[in-house]
């Protein structure tokens, strides 16, 4: 076996599904079919079964697919390690990324960066904040922008704070709100658990919630258009702040509840240049240093 099967098989596992999989390697089908026929003959295993919804791996092929994890992981370190043993500022940097920070400020960042540092790329995977955290940990990637209070005990660096807020397309009464139609959507736990813990400290009865969405930006576009009201991090809310009414939530002592934004990373990324001069500009970007 060698890096193209160990990818064959991670793809497979991916897709469950030999057309989706052939399309994704830039492979026929047949070739896809014929390359594994030839491993499970070489090994002297069944790897897969297809069937009608799909494929099926085997206990031996889901052994293989968990290698084949490890080995294109491993493969990934040692050529960072080489490319970055110059110390030269060029190469990739493996990038995690919060979703939301991803959509409204990341662009800019990258923009600016890759203007300064035009050798250095960058390959970047977006979630919620945890699951970046866990895909630092598992080293898929070497920095991640993370929001909200996360479990992290190496290198950390505090880019920002955001307020969350009450928004409105008219103006509305506070004490009022369980009356009134609530839009809201997916986010991480953590900041599902402060927005509740906020509603049960100042209301009695549960939140009036009519639509349930995926996203921050088709909510705040609901809003927009009247539609009721929402409960959104400052993020979301740069390019319309002027169209709507923004009430930052506080806490029982009238504080404003902030939120931050961090940069994470692992001590020993610090040993390849193009992950610490983006460290470097991060802090200088942010006014940290």
């Amino acid at each position: 076996m060698d890096e193209k099967d160990w990818l064959i098989l991670k793809t497979l596992n991916e897709e469950r599904n030999i057309t989706r999989a052939s399309e994704k390697l830039f492979i026929s089908q047949p070739a896809l079919t014929y390359r594994i026929k030839q491993l499970e003959e070489d090994i002297g295993i069944t790897i897969l079964w297809r069937n009608k919804r799909g494929v099926k791996f085997s206990a031996e092929g889901e052994h293989l697919v968990t290698y084949s994890l490890r080995m294109l992981k491993e493969l990934q370190k040692v050529k960072d390690h080489v490319v970055n043993m110059n110390n030269s500022t060029e190469g990739t940097i493996r990038l995690g990324v919060s979703s939301n920070f991803a959509r409204f400020s990341l662009p800019d960042i990258l923009r600016d960066f890759t203007s300064k540092y035009k050798n250095i790329q960058f390959s970047l995977y977006t979630g919620l904040s945890p699951e970046i955290v866990r895909m630092l940990e598992e080293e898929d990637v070497y920095v991640g922008i993370v929001r909200g209070e996360n479990k992290w005990n190496e290198g950390q660096l505090k880019l920002d704070k955001e307020t969350i807020c009450i928004i409105s397309k008219f103006p509305i009464e506070l004490d009022k709100l369980p009356s009134l139609p609530r839009i809201s959507y997916k986010t991480d736990s953590e900041l599902q658990r402060l927005i509740d813990r906020w509603w049960q400290k100042n209301f009695s009865v549960p939140p009036n919630i009519t639509m349930h969405l995926d996203n921050i930006e088709t909510s705040r576009n609901l809003v927009l258009n009247g539609l009721g009201y929402a409960i959104i991090p400052s993020i979301g809310l740069n390019e319309v702040e002027d169209d709507l009414f923004i009430h930052p939530i506080k806490d029982s002592a009238g504080k404003t509840i902030l939120r931050n934004t961090s940069l994470i990373y692992k001590e020993n990324s610090l040993n390849f240049p193009v992950v610490k001069t983006f460290i470097e500009f991060m802090e200088e970007y942010y006014g940290t240093k």
